[in-house]
């Protein structure tokens, strides 16, 4: 609820915000959160995962001030809502969040099949959000894929596979070609659907992805960061905290928005070295490129 009482900022379903909390520690940190209520309700719903500090921290009474800072929203991840083409929605773990807020939506009315891969029954969340869905829409569908023990458990009007999400899976069940794509989940999951479903003859115009975490490299291994300004020398290793992160953390102001590879705000000119995901100007995004040889930034 915001503080000063105002209507809350217009956002459309589908779309992120970038959260700013103070720990009790003093310390403070950015995450950026998909938003999963509908744009008609009266209330902000951001759904967390309690894993890292951030993420533990708002699931923990106490943990953090009573008042968080949200910027936003950011994303282009929305759906024509007048369209009457199918919507097929592909996620993975908490990827499913932004498909609440489109499910969730009045305004869209149009046929839509949810496809959510989980490691196990443990990791199925949102359950009875989406077998209210069921309930309540004749013209949509949800099937789960399990990559580890498939549950014993029967789930009402809810199609469950072992293994993962796949080009096959989706041609057995929806009719692609003629579909809009929504697909969000991690850096891998993402591209290798985009590219079965692109080599099966859908259009790039009717695929929209968004993925979390950082870029990920084969074979990557710890870099030195050098911050020739501030004087400033860090080691950055493949499964730790992203550079912009790093960055923060020695202290040195960094613009930054979504956090996620989306809005750009963090976008640096690597002054020596190299960075993958970096255009042929030389400039990255801290948040989510990772350097491939010791670097070097001008700030």
């Amino acid at each position: 609820m915001p503080v000063d009482r105002e209507p809350l900022f217009t956002f459309a379903p589908g779309q992120f915000v970038s959260v700013e909390v103070t720990l009790a520690d003093g310390q403070v940190f950015q995450r950026s959160y998909s938003i999963s209520s509908s744009t008609f309700e009266e209330q902000l719903r951001i759904s967390v995962h309690a894993a890292g500090t951030v993420s533990r921290a708002l699931c923990t009474p106490g943990a953090i001030n009573n008042v968080i800072k949200v910027k936003g929203p950011y994303g282009q991840f929305s759906p024509n809502p007048v369209d009457q083409r199918r919507l097929v929605m592909v996620c993975g773990g908490i990827g499913v969040t932004p498909f609440l807020s489109i499910l969730r939506d009045k305004k869209i009315r149009r046929p839509i099949d949810l496809y959510y891969s989980v490691r196990n029954a443990d990791d199925i969340a949102f359950l009875n959000e989406i077998q209210t869905a069921l309930s309540a829409r004749d013209d949509f569908r949800a099937f789960l894929f399990v990559t580890g023990n498939v549950p014993d458990r029967k789930f009402d009007r809810i199609g469950v596979r072992r293994g993962r999400i796949d080009i096959d899976a989706l041609r057995d069940n929806s009719t692609v070609i003629d579909a809009d794509i929504m697909i969000c989940g991690s850096v891998p999951m993402v591209d290798s659907i985009k590219q079965g479903l692109i080599a099966s003859g859908v259009s790039a115009a009717h695929i929209l992805s968004e993925s979390f975490g950082k870029s990920e490299v084969v074979g990557a291994v710890p870099r030195m960061v050098h911050l020739v300004k501030s004087q400033k020398l860090f080691q950055w290793t493949p499964n730790g905290p992203s550079l912009l992160d790093l960055i923060e953390r020695e202290g040195v102001a960094i613009a930054s928005g979504c956090r996620v590879g989306q809005c750009g705000a963090c976008s640096t000119k690597v002054a020596s070295g190299s960075v993958v995901g970096a255009d042929s100007s030389g400039v990255c995004l801290p948040c989510i490129h990772v350097p491939q040889t010791d670097v070097y930034f001008d700030i």
